[in-house]
C-alpha cells in the first residue's frame, strides 16, 4: 500500500522529449535555390526570325510555284535610285505609265503589253501603310507614316514585302487590289539581313494571289514590268516596263540606322522605280513574279 504522504512520481516522458530539436532534413531542401535554366529569358535574336521566315517562304514558294524557286530582290541601278530619291509627282493620270525602252541591253522577246500584264497581276498586289515611331523631340514621342507595297502569296492573306517597309511599325494597314478598304496586319516573320518580311492580314480570306516563277531562268535583256504603290499614293498599282540589265548582283545599301548592309543575289532592272514601290512585284511576260522590288 502506497504512502499517501509520498509525492507521486512524474508522468512518463516529462521533460525534453527524445529527438526534439531540429528534425532530420530540415533546412534547405536538396535542389532548392535557382532551378536549372532559370535566369533572363533568351533573346529573340535575328537567327530565330530568319529560321521562321525561311521556313514560311520555302513552303509558300513551293506551293505557289510548284518548283524550287530562288527568290531574288530587285534593286534598280544605283544611278536611277539616286535620281528618284525625291521625285516630283507623276503628271500622268493613268496608273499605268510605260517607261522608255531600255538602252542598256537588247530586249528579248515581243514587246510587253503593260496594261494587260498589270490588270492580271494587280489583284494580288496590296498597298501597305504603317505608322512608325520616330526620335523623340523635347520628350515627346513623334510618329510618321510610311508607305510601301506587298504581294499576296496565300489566299488566307499572307503578304510578302520588304522588311524596311514595316520595320519599327506600331500599326500596319493593308489595302487589297487598289480598293480603299483596309485591313489590319501583323508581322509573322522578318529578316533584316535580306530585307524581307511576311505579314498576315487579319480577316481576309479567298484573296487573289500572285503567281511565282523560277527566277533562275531569267536572262539579261528579258522584258519585265514593275508594279508598286509609287510615291505612296495608293489606288491601283503604278506599272512601268523595262528589262533585266544584270543578274546575281551585290550592293552595299544604307540601312535605317545609318549603317551599311550587304545584299547579294540581286536582279538589276532599268524599269523606273519610285519610293513606295518597295515590296512590289517584278513580273515577266507571262504575268509571273520573278522578283521583289526594293527601292
Amino acid at each position: 500500500m502506497e504512502d499517501p504522504r509520498r509525492p507521486p512520481p512524474p508522468p512518463q516522458g516529462w521533460g525534453q522529449p527524445p529527438g526534439w530539436g531540429q528534425p532530420p532534413g530540415w533546412g534547405q531542401p536538396p535542389g532548392w535555390g535557382q532551378p536549372p535554366g532559370w535566369g533572363p529569358p533568351p533573346r529573340r535574336g535575328r537567327r530565330w526570325g530568319r529560321i521562321v521566315l525561311a521556313a514560311l517562304l520555302i513552303g509558300l514558294l513551293l506551293v505557289s510555284a510548284g518548283v524550287g524557286t530562288t527568290w531574288f530582290l530587285v534593286r534598280q541601278h544605283e544611278q536611277q535610285r539616286q535620281a528618284t530619291t525625291s521625285p516630283s509627282p507623276p503628271s500622268a493620270t493613268s496608273p499605268i505609265r510605260p517607261s522608255p525602252q531600255p538602252s542598256s541591253a537588247a530586249q528579248h522577246g515581243p514587246p510587253l503589253d503593260v496594261d494587260s500584264l498589270a490588270s492580271r497581276v494587280s489583284p494580288g498586289v496590296v498597298d501597305i501603310d504603317s505608322v512608325v515611331q520616330t526620335a523623340a523631340t523635347r520628350g515627346a514621342q513623334r510618329t510618321a507614316r510610311a508607305a510601301g507595297t506587298g504581294m499576296l502569296v496565300t489566299s488566307g492573306g499572307q503578304v510578302l514585302t520588304n522588311n524596311h517597309v514595316i520595320q519599327g511599325a506600331t500599326s500596319i494597314r493593308v489595302a487589297v487590289g487598289g480598293r480603299g478598304h483596309g485591313y489590319d496586319a501583323r508581322v509573322v516573320g522578318a529578316d533584316p539581313t535580306d530585307d524581307v518580311a511576311l505579314l498576315q492580314v487579319q480577316g481576309l480570306s479567298g484573296a487573289p494571289v500572285v503567281q511565282l516563277a523560277d527566277s533562275s531562268k531569267l536572262r539579261v535583256g528579258e522584258g519585265v514590268v514593275a508594279l508598286g504603290n509609287a510615291l505612296g499614293q495608293g489606288g491601283p498599282p503604278h506599272a512601268t516596263q523595262g528589262s533585266i540589265s544584270g543578274l546575281d548582283r551585290s550592293v552595299t545599301a544604307q540601312n535605317e540606322t545609318g549603317g551599311s548592309e550587304q545584299l547579294h543575289g540581286l536582279i538589276q532592272t532599268d524599269a523606273q522605280i519610285s519610293p513606295g514601290d518597295s515590296g512590289g512585284p517584278l513580273v515577266n511576260s507571262a504575268a509571273q513574279v520573278v522578283g521583289m522590288i526594293t527601292a
